[in-house]
């Protein structure tokens, strides 16, 4: 889930988008501190998972926080409280969350998953970001839109940063608003616009390719692990679609995509009404379920593999 900073208005207003991993946020306010959360998401499932779940969950996309599971889906750990996650990437151990904690706009940081209790606050990476993933080689990514004086998105600024001191350094300024960012192929950067239905790999290169996908109108791009891209339709993610070797597959609906795992051979998958996580063969579109929330909805998921690379 993705929160975008509007124009002040005397009330704050919220437009909730749910596709993979994204809700747009229209807010307003300054930094508070955090009410008392909700009460722990619950969630059954035996299937053996293929690695370290990091789960964004909670009782609505915008109000979501941090679980970890090891094991099976049912052994759910509560990790933040009233985090208001929106965004988890992980990596070789290497945990990176967007949340607004407190406000109406994400921040970029890495959780204390060594304190007892609420991983949050951690350490800051960048206190305006959203969307951070990781790319093939740990490198991370994210967004930071930038505002006129009238509170419309101008310019998305994409920043990378190498672990593990994370000091973010802007990679280009896409102009206009609408642009989603995400690791490409060979770890460069891609980049998709809402009024277009084609995604560029290799942006602002001198070998940029633009790869077309049968979706009407983009409304996110999604990197989802060594070099596979997600592409999402507006509106309400409908359709997706998978890019990998500089071709676009249309997946099959009920099923929204997350990342993608090991050699891009299985998908992580969330159900279209955001309760059931799934693994899907990307071969033959099969899904194998890993279990269901029973409290709350499912806003995104990300398994750390790192023991089967």
């Amino acid at each position: 889930m993705l929160r975008r900073r509007g124009r002040a208005l005397s009330a704050c207003l919220a437009l909730a988008v749910v596709l993979a991993a994204v809700a747009v946020l229209v807010g307003c306010g300054s930094e508070q501190r955090p009410a008392p959360g909700p009460p722990a998401v619950r969630a059954v499932g035996d299937a053996r998972l293929p690695g370290r779940l990091w789960l964004l969950a909670g009782p609505n996309v915008l109000n979501a926080d941090l679980y970890e599971a090891t094991g099976t889906l049912s052994h759910l750990r509560r990790r933040t409280v009233n985090g208001r996650v929106s965004m988890v990437a992980v990596r070789d151990g290497l945990v990176v969350v967007s949340d607004a904690r407190g406000r109406g706009y994400d921040r970029v940081e890495v959780p204390d998953l060594g304190r007892r209790g609420d991983a949050l606050p951690g350490r800051l990476i960048a206190d305006d970001g959203q969307g951070p993933q990781f790319g093939r080689r740990g490198r991370l990514l994210f967004e930071a839109p930038q505002w006129d004086s009238r509170g419309d998105v101008k310019a998305t600024d994409v920043f990378v940063a190498d672990p593990p001191a994370f000091r973010p350094r802007r990679a280009l300024r896409a102009k206009g608003s609408g642009a989603w960012a995400a690791w490409g192929p060979d770890d460069r950067i891609a980049l998709a616009f809402d009024r277009d239905h084609r995604a560029r790999l290799n942006a602002g290169g001198e070998d940029e390719r633009v790869v077309k996908t049968p979706l009407r109108r983009l409304q996110a791009l999604k990197g989802a692990g060594d070099g596979v891209l997600f592409a999402f339709e507006y509106p309400l993610a409908k359709r997706a679609v998978m890019i990998r070797d500089g071709r676009a597959e249309l997946l099959p609906a009920g099923w929204v995509p997350d990342q993608s795992l090991g050699d891009g051979s299985v998908v992580l998958v969330i159900s279209a009404d955001r309760r059931r996580l799934g693994l899907m063969d990307a071969r033959t579109k099969r899904v194998t379920q890993l279990g269901t929330v029973t409290s709350g909805v499912i806003n995104a998921a990300a398994i750390d593999d790192e023991e089967r690379r």
